[in-house]
């Protein structure tokens, strides 16, 4: 069974802020940047707590992880360490981040399930349910992303059962089985507005579900 790795919703994890611009998180999360040297952070402990196995960055797909678990974390296979190295001297925890080389896909659209949003202001929102890859395609890795989308850290059955005992209470992450899986797709209006918000106003072009058998 695969799931998609949530994070840690309820937080209670270090935050490693990574000295990397976004870009250059996204190609080390998938593994398509080779460091020379350690990647140079600062760590903010979670509120007070001893130091958690695992640590968040500003990038979503990028997980840290404190060195003394790296032994539980290399029975797993698509993925490989990437020494860190922190800026704070009156911390001696050691951490790596997680590169990510396991791959699937490119996602199926063709066989998710579309949920309207009763959204007043665009009729055009909607959910999908499920994420499928193309032909089952998947190398067999316990962690991996997508081809085209380093959004989403995928993990196998026995990635999952590795993390939880890595946690071990200390904080709770979150897998959803990838049938289960729901996606919020913004209207042209929703994106202008939420863009704009942010202090983006380009919209793009992005995937509808016209392009989908909605019977699926």
């Amino acid at each position: 069974r695969l799931y998609v790795f949530r994070g840690f919703p309820d937080g209670g994890v270090d935050h490693l802020d990574v000295r990397l611009g976004f870009e250059e998180q996204t190609r080390l999360a998938r593994g398509g940047l080779l460091a020379d040297t350690p990647i140079r952070a600062t760590l903010e402990r979670a509120r007070g707590k001893a130091p958690s196995p695992l640590a968040g960055t500003t990038t979503i797909p990028l997980k840290g992880v404190r060195n003394e678990f790296l032994p539980e974390l290399e029975t797993l296979t698509g993925w490989s360490p990437v020494p860190v190295e922190l800026e704070s001297t009156d911390i001696n925890d050691a951490y790596s981040l997680i590169s990510i080389s396991g791959r699937a896909g490119p996602f199926d659209p063709h066989r998710v399930t579309v949920i309207p949003c009763d959204n007043p202001y665009d009729a055009d929102d909607f959910e999908v349910k499920g994420f499928f890859f193309v032909n089952d395609d998947w190398d067999g890795s316990d962690i991996f992303v997508l081809q085209e989308n380093a959004f989403f850290v995928l993990m196998s059955d026995r990635a999952k059962h590795c993390i939880e005992d890595i946690c071990g209470g200390f904080c709770v992450p979150e897998f959803t089985p990838l049938a289960e899986v729901t996606q919020h797709w913004l209207g042209v209006q929703s994106l202008i507005k939420t863009q704009r918000r942010s202090g983006f106003i380009t919209v793009g072009k992005s995937w509808r579900p016209g392009k989908i058998d909605r019977t699926t």
